[in-house]
């Protein structure tokens, strides 16, 4: 019987390797289509290997940074954990998830980031996207960026352009897949010696009420008193600054000074006042 059999190569493959009866045909790079067409035999054996090779993918709208793919597959920074139980029940636990190793790392791009990629020997676990089970892993060189931070509550502060400026030591540093991380370095800076400088982020200021605890405004919104969101006694400034002298058990609504200034407020818009109408009086009884 003779019909064209469609083979998928995928986007991240190249050199494909086709044989069909154990003859070689053509296949093109990925992403494409290999076509057999052929008067077809019982017996026919067709083949298409898709080899995986190790590449840095750039990210221009994200400051230059770069992604590490293999095949199919996106790594990132393996992160060391510790899980946290912070409120629910047994039946509905409420987690949190820190990290306990470093992850300011930045690869290290002179010549070129070096890899070497392992392979756990045996069958695939049921499970592979554990840091435990996982039997792929790739190692890079890497360096710290010492002014690539988190804020207060543990988010981490936006990329800044690549390369970084780092004097830290080279450091060898495990790459496992994205499947397998809760805490996920994905898009790394690069860090070199004579790189761009990296700005530390300034802290960031929000506004709470004492008593309920809800935050009432972030930094760069209007603080005002006159502003409805910010009116009642119990409403401070807090910041990861330290308080502003003078400031006692009830401050006012209004940022703590750190080392910086704030935006200045919008401008108030003006209120629509209503003019009053005359009064007119009844009308005179008839014949007065």
């Amino acid at each position: 019987m003779r019909f064209p059999l469609r083979l998928r190569v995928p986007g991240w493959c190249r050199s494909p390797e086709l044989r069909v009866a154990g003859r070689p045909e053509g296949a093109p790079d990925g992403p494409g289509w290999a076509t057999v067409t052929r008067t077809w035999r019982d017996g026919d054996a067709v083949v298409l290997r898709l080899p995986q090779r190790t590449e840095v993918r750039a990210l221009p709208d994200q400051h230059g940074a770069v992604t590490v793919e293999h095949g199919p597959l996106t790594y990132s920074l393996k992160i060391a954990e510790r899980d946290e139980r912070y409120a629910g029940d047994d039946t509905f636990p409420a987690h949190e998830v820190h990290a306990t190793t470093p992850w300011n790392y930045g690869l290290a791009p002179l010549p070129r980031p070096e890899f070497t990629r392992t392979r756990t020997p045996g069958p695939v676990p049921g499970n592979p996207f554990t840091h435990a089970t996982t039997p792929v892993r790739i190692t890079a060189d890497a360096r710290r960026i010492a002014e690539w931070t988190a804020d207060d509550e543990h988010v981490v502060t936006p990329l800044q352009d690549s390369p970084a400026r780092s004097d830290a030591p080279v450091e060898r540093v495990a790459l496992i897949p994205m499947g397998a991380a809760r805490l996920r370095i994905t898009a790394f800076p690069t860090a070199s010696p004579d790189g761009r400088p990296w700005t530390p982020e300034p802290p960031y200021r929000r506004i709470e009420n004492r008593h309920s605890g809800k935050v009432l405004a972030v930094d760069g919104m209007s603080t005002e008193n006159s502003d409805a969101p910010l009116r009642g006694a119990g409403n401070r400034a807090i910041s990861p600054c330290s308080p502003a002298p003078g400031d006692g058990p009830n401050p006012p609504a209004r940022p703590v000074p750190c080392g910086r200034d704030p935006p200045p407020p919008p401008p108030t818009p003006p209120r629509r006042t209503r003019t009053p109408r005359p009064a007119i009086a009844p009308a005179p009884p008839a014949g007065s």
